[in-house]
């Protein structure tokens, strides 16, 4: 089977083919014959005043022109200083703001410096041992004379009491409030019932 398909192929190949040429050919004649030649325009002729009348425009024109290509030039150069300005502005806040971290952090490493010094000094002093002393009570306590009479004796006797300051009642707790008992649920219901 796959004899016969090539036997037919290679001949129905062969027909295209030489239709295809006389229709190419048919078409080629045909776009040759449709073309006309181009003819050459003619050149408008202009008077003496026509032309120093387009020359003066002319002038005018490029004048404005000029005029107006220096203002935006004027006015991109203006935009660039301002942006310049801006840019400069922004650096220079930047770098006082550095300046500013650069000064904190030596005057922190100088304090630091101080500070170790401060401790060193603290070492090498020589101890001093702190005593503490016995300060007497702010209120003194109070002396009672109490004078006794010995009945076989006539001498009298006087006999000195200290009384020990009372200390001082420490604060009471304020009694609670009874808790209001908690309602169950059915009672909160039968309130609400109503409501």
């Amino acid at each position: 089977m796959g004899k016969e398909k090539e036997l037919f192929e290679g001949v129905a190949d062969e027909e295209v083919a030489d239709e295809e040429v006389v229709e190419v050919a048919e078409v080629e004649t045909e776009l040759a014959v449709e073309k006309p030649a181009k003819k050459p325009r003619k050149k408008r002729v202009l008077t003496e005043e026509q032309k120093e009348r387009l020359r003066a425009n002319l002038a005018v024109g490029r004048r404005t022109a000029l005029l107006n290509r220096q203002k935006k030039a004027k006015l991109k150069k203006i935009d660039k200083e301002e942006k310049v300005n801006a840019e400069e502005q922004k650096l220079s806040a930047y770098l006082r703001k550095k300046e500013a971290q650069k000064e904190a952090l030596t005057e922190v490493e100088k304090l630091r410096k101080e500070l170790a010094e401060l401790k060193a000094q603290k070492a090498e002093a020589p101890k001093v041992e702190v005593v503490a002393e016995q300060s007497e009570p702010a209120k003194k306590p109070k002396k009672v004379v109490q004078k006794e009479k010995v009945e076989n004796h006539v001498i009298k006797e006087e006999k000195v009491i200290e009384k020990k300051p009372e200390p001082e009642p420490e604060p009471k707790a304020e009694p609670t409030k009874p808790k209001k008992p908690e309602m169950t649920r059915k009672q909160l219901l039968k309130l609400m019932k109503g409501i």
